[in-house]
């Protein structure tokens, strides 16, 4: 009998809130790329909205193969705004990218969930997931220069790493279950079952380039220049080489943009 008070207290009207959310690396892919002092890192959310009930994180590591030298980057979705945003998207960058070689990017990605069994009894609380995906590409000096709009139009989608999380519904998180990672009172229950990602549904164009070309130098000089200096101005600055020129608002076509020195 109490368990089953606990159940119809704790799980409540199950929301209607469901889907598929999907993370997506963007960029790099298996590919051969210039050595270049900004390197970009692109990572999609599809249906970003079911965010809020999954509580997502992101971190992205990238290795020298040989020298094991590596470099991390966060994206802090916690407190991401997902809404009105479709696809979400997040740029990072690499400064100083131009060791050359092999190198492995790795993708976590973690999420809570929960049912209405783990909600029910005292002690109890929401699962915490992770999974990960990785790939390789190269740097190399004589390598053809930098291109988002070609190397996410028109292409094999079949090498891109994507994480797929199949939402069947909401439940509301009763008072008594605390988790300190998790900001919200209703959480996501997994479906039984998973479908293939859709990676290629996200493409950059031109204007989105050149959005990303702009905010990219803009944000590298403002974490290298010392005391004293002042960012440059003009349009032929790294950034806009590598991806076009244009200084469009960044906002209309990404969710945010984040920058990452290392």
């Amino acid at each position: 009998m109490l368990v089953a008070l606990l159940l119809a207290a704790c799980a409540g009207a199950v929301n209607a809130a469901s889907g598929m959310l999907e993370v997506d690396l963007v960029f790099p892919r298996n590919e051969t790329y210039a050595a270049t002092q900004i390197f970009p890192v692109i990572v999609a959310i599809q249906n970003p909205d079911l965010g809020r009930f999954l509580n997502p994180t992101l971190d992205v590591t990238v290795t020298n193969v040989e020298t094991q030298a590596s470099r991390d980057l966060f994206y802090h979705l916690r407190w991401a705004n997902f809404s009105g945003s479709e696809p979400y998207q997040e740029v990072k960058i690499l400064s100083n990218f131009t060791e050359e070689g092999v190198w492995a990017l790795r993708l976590d990605v973690g999420w809570n969930s929960c049912t209405e069994d783990s909600l029910a009894f005292l002690g109890g609380g929401l699962a915490a997931n992770r999974t990960s995906r990785s790939t390789f590409f190269t740097i190399k000096s004589s390598a053809p220069e930098l291109d988002l709009v070609a190397a996410t139009t028109n292409r094999d989608c079949t090498d891109n790493e994507a994480v797929a999380i199949n939402v069947n519904a909401t439940l509301p998180v009763p008072d008594f279950i605390t988790w300190e990672d998790y900001d919200g009172k209703t959480c996501a229950s997994m479906a039984a079952t998973t479908p293939a990602p859709t990676p290629c549904n996200i493409k950059i164009d031109a204007a989105a380039a050149s959005n990303i070309s702009a905010s990219m130098t803009s944000l590298h000089c403002q974490a290298t220049r010392k005391p004293g200096d002042s960012c440059p101005t003009d349009e032929k600055s790294t950034a806009q080489r590598l991806i076009g020129g244009g200084t469009a608002g960044l906002v209309a076509a990404f969710g945010t943009f984040g920058y990452m020195m290392v």
